[in-house]
């Protein structure tokens, strides 16, 4: 993903009077490394962390970054909007992109989907992308009303999942929280769905050990989750969170939590195989209680559902707004927005000018215990709205800002970006920045989120775009003002 520029071809050094010298061995020049940024630049800088929008060694390591993808894609239709809610990435490379859409998506000549619903209802997909960039099929769901999708996962097999809603028509209240699986060439293999008695909704999906798949999202009404080792009853509830344990297609368990409103954004699982959730709640969650709404994290015991550990963030004055989550190299990695002076767990951090901007904090797996915090903000609205880890603990987080950016945590200058752009970070395992990224500029509807996920070969980044874009290798233009959908893979570190 971050190409290496060598600044010279070979170096030696020399020590003068204190000052040390780089000599190039192929051009016999010297070089003072003394310079304005640190490192002998004619044009330095504008931060200590590398910016892959320059031509300028910015942090002194003798590269410069370069992003070019592997291959992009745009699909969509000219007239209606497509929206991306999620990507992720199988071990031979593939990409799998879920979102809503309207009208027709052709990822392929004679690979498509068309949506036969009215104007004002929205249908779903998934689409797989094969490592050489070339779409290998598309599904939606079948139906005849309102269907959604929030949530896409790869398991072992390369088979790819999602979670949503499909409507059923069945009232006032209508609406039934799903898991389909699909074979890795694209065949239908089991769907579960959860039949309240009011909106059930599927919001997030993780696979953990064994292929075991967890589903996290929110119930109202009354009914009961039908499960082999727990099926558990509610009455009366309105938006409380549910987690169910999924093997094969059977529900191995259900836990629902009464006492609050609650609104899941997403969820991981962690080394030892305990789904991790994240989101937003007042009332009671499990052993957390908040008079107003405010952030949580919680770990569930991933063989019956009960809590292990939760953890809140900021306040009804100081919010925070997490959107990804990501675990299983020992931390808890945690992505999203604030604004204020918010209790970001290790520490508290202030946004900049009262405006959203982007944090991202580390929990310890085992209890949760805050390990650090980091805020990188700007001018206007910084969101991170994905995150994910490779083995070596390089952190990779994607998301949106509305005006410039800093890829310093400390920093409140924005080097990076422009009017909505999407950007991309790596940071380290103690979350110090690497490098900063971003793709697009003026774009004429903000993006809703960009999505960032790790494989074996490559990184994969996708989000709903409507204006040109370019991921290094030429732009991608957009047919209409109507959102599309672009898709971008770049080799691995």
């Amino acid at each position: 993903m971050r190409a290496a520029k060598p600044l010279v071809a070979a170096l030696g050094t020399l020590t003068l009077g204190g000052c040390v010298l780089l000599y190039d061995y192929d051009t016999y020049e010297l070089g003072a490394t003394g310079g304005a940024n640190g490192c002998g630049d004619a044009a330095p800088g504008p931060s200590t962390v590398e910016l892959c929008t320059n031509d300028v060694d910015d942090d002194c390591d003798g590269t410069q970054c370069d992003n070019v993808a592997t291959w992009n894609r745009r699909f969509g239709d000219s007239t209606y909007e497509q929206t991306v809610t999620g990507v992720a990435m199988a071990t031979d490379g593939s990409v799998l992109v879920a979102g809503h859409y309207k009208g027709t998506i052709e990822i392929e000549p004679t690979k498509d989907v068309s949506s036969n619903l009215a104007s004002n209802q929205t249908d779903a997909f998934i689409a797989k992308i094969l490592p050489s960039g070339e779409g290998a099929w598309i599904r939606d769901l079948a139906g005849t009303l309102d269907r959604q999708v929030f949530g896409v996962a790869v398991d072992g097999m390369n088979a790819a999942l999602v979670t949503g809603y499909i409507d059923e028509g069945a009232g006032a209240t209508q609406k039934d929280a799903f898991v389909r699986r699909w074979f890795a060439q694209g065949a239908e293999d089991w769907t579960w769905k959860h039949m309240g008695g009011g909106d059930d909704l599927g919001l997030a999906l993780a696979v953990g050990p064994n292929d075991a798949v967890f589903v996290a999202g929110k119930i109202s009404g009354s009914g009961q989750i039908l499960c082999g080792m727990e099926s558990p009853t509610y009455t009366d509830l309105a938006d409380a969170l549910f987690v169910a344990k999924l093997n094969g297609g059977l529900c191995v368990w259900g836990y629902v939590f009464p006492g609050g409103v609650h609104h899941p954004t997403a969820i991981t699982v962690d080394a030892i195989g305990n789904p991790v959730v994240t989101g937003r709640f007042s009332g009671a969650l499990g052993t957390m209680n908040s008079q107003g709404e405010v952030a949580f994290v919680m770990s569930l015991n991933g063989v019956d559902g009960t809590p292990v550990w939760g953890k809140t963030f900021g306040d009804i004055n100081n919010p925070v707004y997490p959107q990804a989550i990501h675990g299983g190299f020992g931390k808890m990695l945690v992505t999203g927005s604030f604004r204020g002076a918010a209790n970001l767990g290790a520490e508290t951090l202030g946004s900049d000018d009262g405006t959203e901007d982007t944090f991202v904090i580390a929990l310890e797996e085992l209890n949760g215990t805050p390990a650090w915090a980091k805020r990188f903000g700007g001018k206007l609205v910084q969101k991170g709205t994905g995150i994910t880890v490779d083995p070596a603990g390089s952190i990779f987080v994607a998301g949106i800002t509305e005006g410039a950016m800093s890829p310093e945590p400390s920093s409140t200058e924005g080097v990076l970006g422009n009017s909505h752009s999407m950007f991309l970070l790596a940071l380290d395992g103690d979350g110090n920045p690497r490098w900063g990224d971003v793709f697009g500029a003026e774009e004429a509807l903000a993006p809703r989120s960009a999505h960032v996920a790790w494989g074996p070969l490559g990184v994969a980044l996708a989000a709903g775009w409507s204006t040109s874009i370019d991921f290094g290798n030429g732009p991608l233009a957009g047919a209409s003002l109507a959102l599309d959908i672009v898709v971008a893979k770049f080799p691995p570190l």
